[in-house]
């Protein structure tokens, strides 16, 4: 791991503008006129001050400019699951804020990152790429930089569930499709013909005399979808009381495996956590 490296390198395979370049890669436009505007892009070794026609084997650097942390630091343990120059992969333990928040202002996961980078001189600001809820445990990427946060936001990624289900499903794979919105009142979602679309693919993986443990995959990615979705079935996952579970304990729920393109080395890359339920 080099820290401090802050260029990204990127070669031409086809005539092409750098606009169109670094749309395709993810970039905001006016994070391009940013960069642009700050002599951070550079073609071929000279920075760029305008949009400009790339050719083939053209070579893009880009720097990225240091960021500072913008939340309180907290020294505490932290699972580092895999960490290269881009991004960093942790296990997030269940009953802790991915964010810094009134309840939770110092003692979350964030604020644990942070002190990481401040103690390895990483110089990114905090950027997740894709949250996990208070009580749910599992795999959570930061991506160490803005620009490496927005390369991420146009990576499809792969993300699987484990969780524990009050009872035995009739059907033992296959796929729910529901309407989700938030409730009036309160962070509950709820089943609603006016919701945006909920789709989930699921199959059973073990069933025990009250219980069945699930791989559930999400197509679409909506707050509370597989706590939604299973208790719509009437097998709420165990320890969710307020998706009518009736078994006191944890929530039996963690984002187990992540498979995605590393948006800047082109690698595929999967992780995966012990079966642990």
């Amino acid at each position: 791991i080099n820290p401090t490296m802050n260029k990204l390198h990127f070669k031409i395979d086809d005539s092409t503008d750098l606009y169109s370049f670094l749309f395709k890669l993810g970039l905001a436009k006016s994070t391009i006129d940013d960069l642009i505007c700050h002599q951070a892009i550079f073609i071929n070794q000279k920075a760029v001050s305008k949009n400009q026609l790339l050719f083939y084997l053209d070579e893009i650097t880009i720097e990225r400019q240091p960021e500072k942390i913008s939340i309180p630091l907290f020294c505490d343990p932290l699972q580092i699951i895999y960490e290269d120059d881009f991004f960093l992969l942790v296990n997030k333990p269940k009953n802790m804020d991915s964010l810094s928040s009134k309840r939770h202002y110092e003692d979350n996961l964030s604020s644990r990152v942070a002190y990481y980078y401040q103690k390895k001189k990483i110089q990114s600001n905090i950027h997740i790429v894709n949250r996990l809820d208070y009580l749910t445990s599992g795999l959570m990427i930061f991506a160490k930089h803005g620009l490496m946060h927005q390369f991420f936001q146009n990576t499809k990624m792969t993300k699987k569930y484990l969780l524990k289900v009050q009872g035995h499903l009739k059907d033992k794979e296959g796929q729910i499709i529901l309407k989700i919105k938030k409730s009036e009142n309160g962070i509950k979602r709820i089943v609603s013909p006016d919701g945006k679309t909920a789709i989930t693919n699921y199959r059973v993986l073990k069933e025990n005399s009250q219980d069945s443990i699930i791989e559930a995959t999400l197509v679409t990615g909506r707050t509370h979808q597989l706590r939604v979705s299973f208790s719509f079935l009437k097998h709420p996952i165990i320890g969710d009381e307020l998706y009518g579970s009736s078994i006191q304990s944890p929530l039996q729920l963690c984002c187990y495996s992540l498979s995605f393109v590393h948006p800047i080395t082109k690698e595929h890359l999967s992780f995966m956590l012990p079966f642990n339920f």
